[in-house]
C-alpha cells in the first residue's frame, strides 16, 4: 500500500471516477470512487483521503489559462483559486491576499474581469500601486490576458511561445506572497511547473516537487505534458523548445 498520496493526484483520480460513472451508469460516486482507489493500492477512497499528505505551497493555488468565451484568438481567461481551507482562513483574517502581477511581454496586455463590462473598477487588480496587484476575492483571482497589437497569422506562435510560462509567472507570484503571507516557505525543494491541456484546450499549470534542480531537469512528463519553469531558492529556469532549461533573467 503506499504511505504518501498527493492531492493533486487525488484531483485526477477523482476525475477518472467521473469518467467510469459515465461509462457504466450503474454506478454510485462512493463505488466508482472505491474502485479507483483500488487500482491505486488503496482498499477503499475514504482510506486513501485520509493518508492524502498536507497540501504544498504550490498545491495550494490552482492555475488554469482557458480560451475567452466568444473565441477570439489571442484573449485568455486566467484564474488564480486557493485550495486550502486553512489557509483561505487565515487569509481572510489578515484581511486578504495581494501579489504582484508578473512581469508582461511588450505584446501582451492584462485587462481587468469584471461580471458587467460597464464598470470602471475591478475588485481583482490594483493599478493604485507603484507595481500593480492581483488580488484574492472569494478564494479566487480573474483577469483577462491578451496579445496586443500582433497580426492574426503571428497569434499562434505568440501564444505557443509565451502563454505557458505566463501562467506559471501569475502561479509563481501568488505563491511568492502566500508563503510570505505564512512566514515563508520552510521547504527546500525544487518546484517543476509544466503546462497540461486537457481535451477542450484549457491549459492547467500543474507542479511536482524534487530534491534537486538536476532531477526537476530529468522528469518523465505526460505525452502532452509542456515543462515551463523550476524554481528553487536561489534561482529559476526556463524551459525553450528546443534548447532546453536555461536560467532566467528579467523580466523572467
Amino acid at each position: 500500500m503506499p504511505t504518501h498520496f498527493s492531492h493533486t493526484k487525488a484531483i485526477r483520480l477523482r476525475g477518472d471516477a467521473k469518467a467510469l460513472r459515465r461509462g457504466d451508469q450503474t454506478l454510485t460516486q462512493t463505488q466508482a470512487l472505491d474502485i479507483v482507489a483500488q487500482r491505486e493500492g488503496w482498499p477503499n477512497w475514504a482510506l486513501l483521503e485520509r493518508n492524502l499528505q498536507p497540501l504544498s505551497l504550490d498545491e495550494q493555488v490552482k492555475t488554469s489559462v482557458e480560451p475567452y468565451e466568444g473565441g477570439v484568438p489571442g484573449v485568455f481567461l486566467v484564474r488564480l483559486v486557493l485550495q486550502d481551507k486553512d489557509v483561505i482562513g487565515t487569509i481572510k483574517r489578515a484581511g486578504g491576499l495581494a501579489f504582484e502581477l508578473p512581469a508582461i511581454p511588450p505584446r501582451w496586455f492584462v485587462r481587468r474581469f469584471t461580471n458587467h463590462e460597464d464598470r470602471a473598477d475591478d475588485p481583482f487588480l490594483d493599478r493604485r500601486a507603484k507595481i500593480p496587484l492581483g488580488r484574492f476575492v472569494d478564494e479566487q483571482f480573474l483577469c483577462i490576458l491578451s496579445t496586443n497589437g500582433v497580426q492574426p497569422s503571428e497569434i499562434g506562435a505568440e501564444v505557443d511561445a509565451q502563454l505557458n510560462r505566463l501562467a506559471a509567472n501569475f502561479h509563481h507570484e501568488a505563491v511568492r506572497a502566500l508563503a510570505s503571507l505564512q512566514n515563508g516557505d520552510s521547504s527546500s525543494e525544487v518546484t517543476l511547473l509544466f503546462a497540461a491541456i486537457n481535451a477542450h484546450g484549457i491549459r492547467s499549470v500543474e507542479q511536482l516537487r524534487f530534491a534537486s534542480i538536476s532531477q526537476a531537469q530529468e522528469a518523465k512528463l505526460g505525452e502532452n505534458d509542456i515543462p515551463i519553469l523550476i524554481i528553487a531558492q536561489d534561482r529559476s529556469l526556463m524551459y525553450q523548445h528546443p534548447f532546453g532549461w536555461t536560467e532566467m533573467r528579467p523580466p523572467y
